[in-house]
């Protein structure tokens, strides 16, 4: 007798595309959701984000694109997307992600913006393969999880316009890091000594909100090529960046009188 198995290899058909059953069967349940079928792209798509669909290669699917769909929650079911690489979710209504998205695996692009997340979960910190995340625009998020600290390969970390009060001293695990915008988070006062473990940042956008001060230890970040402090309570900078600062190529770093 032939054992019970997950049959993921077998292909059935999603509106005329073979696909392995268990990824096409969560089209059919997002389908039900959304109240529309998925179309399948005929390429990858990057950089547009009002684009809606699928691609696969090798019947799975590797990018899925569900900008604006009017999304409230996630089937537990994505879990089965196992060679996942691209997810845009951006401008939905998710409060919350199922625990099952850490077993996303392959996942290196993430984009969450403009949702009503409060929280991620735990599993969150699995996603190790992660290059590019963006949770700006969720007005509800005040705070990160530890399990973040785990995405040692992300190079692009976008935080705009949230509500987090302090960012997680494990953000000085991101080495990775090139790129991290933190602008709009109003209730941001100051920022962990960790974040001199970034040393491979180019970029850092602290624009608008209420630093009064920043640690000594931003120093140590000399890879640094764009720093905006705009439209804070800065009355003063610290000595260590004071003799690279001239040569940013980006600086934006008005005091407060």
């Amino acid at each position: 007798m032939k054992t019970n198995q997950r049959k993921t290899g077998e292909i059935i058909k999603y509106h005329d595309t073979p696909i392995i059953r268990l990824e096409g069967e969560f089209l059919l349940k997002l389908e039900s959701i959304i109240g529309e079928p998925i179309p399948v792209l005929s390429e990858l798509v990057h950089d547009i984000n009002n684009v809606f669909g699928f691609a696969i290669q090798e019947n799975q699917i590797i990018q899925l694109r569900l900008h604006g769909k009017k999304l409230t929650s996630l089937p537990k079911t994505i879990e089965n997307l196992i060679g996942l690489k691209e997810l845009n979710l951006e401008d939905n209504q998710l409060t919350s992600l199922p625990e099952t998205i850490g077993n996303l695996t392959k996942l290196k692009e993430l984009n969450l913006s403009d949702n009503r997340l409060t929280s991620l979960p735990v599993t969150f910190g699995n996603l190790t393969k992660l290059t590019k995340l963006d949770l700006s625009g969720n007005p509800q998020l005040t705070s990160l999880s530890k399990a973040i600290e785990n995405l040692t390969k992300l190079k692009e970390l976008n935080l705009e316009r949230n509500q987090l009060t302090s960012l997680p001293e494990t953000i000085g695990n991101l080495k990775s890091l090139e790129s991290l915008d933190l602008s709009y988070n109003i209730q941001l006062t100051s920022l962990p000594e960790t974040i001199e473990n970034l040393t491979t940042l180019e970029s850092l956008d602290l624009s608008d909100n209420q630093l009064s001060s920043l640690p000594e230890t931003i120093g140590n970040l000399t890879e640094l090529k764009d720093l905006n402090l705009e439209d804070n309570q800065l009355t003063s900078l610290p000595e260590t960046i004071k003799q690279w600062l001239q040569n940013l190529k980006e600086n934006r770093c008005e005091l407060k009188q």
